[in-house]
């Protein structure tokens, strides 16, 4: 008698490990507040050769980017039950992000070679001005130097 009470425990058991096993499954998986990038491009809509960024949403912002080459990123329609919440992607519309205080970001990509191109520029400008700085102007009576070690 007792070899049949045994069994059902065992049976028990293993039903218990199963409805365990299919709950962890289900269960999405938890994120710290502190480690969650809101600003992340969804892989779904990644290509490779561009370079993403958000924009927001206020005054001539998107059509300033546009100007400069960046294209609005146009999403897939979340599935039911997805954890995107606050943002808005349906099929062909824009993939934004409410990023607080009632504002929302929109999503841009611009190719690779024109974003590298662009901070070359931008670097070039700096590069510029911290020689500016560098420079000794001895010619209106001031005198000493400054010394950097420029990275390479």
């Amino acid at each position: 008698m007792p070899l049949v009470i045994k069994e059902k425990d065992e049976e028990k058991q293993e039903v218990n490990k199963d409805t365990i096993a299919e709950k962890a499954i289900r269960r999405p998986q938890r994120v710290p507040i502190g480690r969650q990038d809101v600003l992340t491009v969804p892989d779904d809509v990644k290509e490779p050769g561009y370079f993403y960024r958000y924009f927001n949403d206020t005054g001539e912002r998107i059509a300033k980017a546009e100007r400069g080459g960046y294209e609005v990123v146009k999403g897939k329609a979340d599935p039911v039950g997805s954890v995107r919440v606050g943002n808005s992607l349906g099929v062909g519309s824009a993939v934004t992000k409410d990023v607080g205080g009632g504002q929302k970001s929109v999503l841009m990509r611009i190719k690779q070679e024109y974003y590298d191109e662009d901070q070359a520029v931008k670097m070039k400008l700096v590069k510029d001005q911290e020689s500016e700085i560098m420079t000794v102007n001895t010619s209106d009576g001031q005198y000493g130097k400054i010394s950097q070690e420029q990275p390479r």
